[in-house]
């Protein structure tokens, strides 16, 4: 299999640290490229343009984290959530919500960096901001139902902090929510997180 991704990508992060969590990493080749590039390498593999983007050994293409993240688990015969039904489903849920997180966050990363300051909708900013500290609130009050375990949950909400960190470092995402913040923490210490950090 081939994985398509790019260094600031945070939704190939996730497949890129799912795999190396489900260990099935030695079955993928890692194919870094660029984006908004009508010549890069991604645009002959996917042709919207985008990553992560997944060939798999029978040659089709898979886009989108979260189907790549469920391809992955096919493939190693695992499920990362649960294998209670009931449970699964919930988490699913759980990780929905903090990939729109992530979404929001992403999305204001790219206007910061692509456009003039006078150009950035001041509502619309307010608007995703309001959006993504009511989802974290959500979060943090079912923290309980998935912080006692690795999951695809605490990957993306790790992924969405690491993010805010970086990009919105004046802006206090931890206050109030010291279950999350705890989380964190704790999965920024895995081998998983650490490999994949900045290549």
């Amino acid at each position: 299999m081939k994985l398509y991704y790019t260094v600031i990508s945070a939704f190939s992060r996730k497949c890129r640290i799912l795999a190396r969590e489900i260990n099935i990493i030695q079955d993928i080749q890692e194919v870094i490229t660029t984006m908004r590039s009508t010549d890069s390498i991604i645009m002959s593999i996917n042709p919207t343009g985008k990553v992560p983007a997944l060939i798999t050994n029978e040659k089709q293409l898979i886009t989108e984290s979260y189907v790549i993240c469920n391809y992955l688990e096919k493939i190693a015969n695992t499920n990362i959530n649960s294998d209670n039904n009931y449970d699964n489903w919930k988490i699913n849920g759980y990780e929905t919500v903090a990939c729109q997180v992530l979404e929001s966050i992403v999305y204001r990363s790219i206007e910061k960096k692509n456009k003039p300051k006078d150009f950035i909708y001041g509502a619309t900013t307010d608007y995703e901001k309001f959006k993504v500290n009511r989802a974290l609130d959500f979060l943090e009050k079912k923290a309980p139902e998935f912080n006692s375990y690795i999951n695809r949950v605490q990957i993306t909400i790790c992924l969405a902090f690491n993010t805010m960190y970086k990009n919105f470092p004046e802006e206090n995402w931890k206050e109030n929510r010291p279950l999350l913040n705890a989380l964190v923490e704790t999965f920024k210490q895995r081998e998983s997180f650490i490999d994949t950090e900045g290549k």
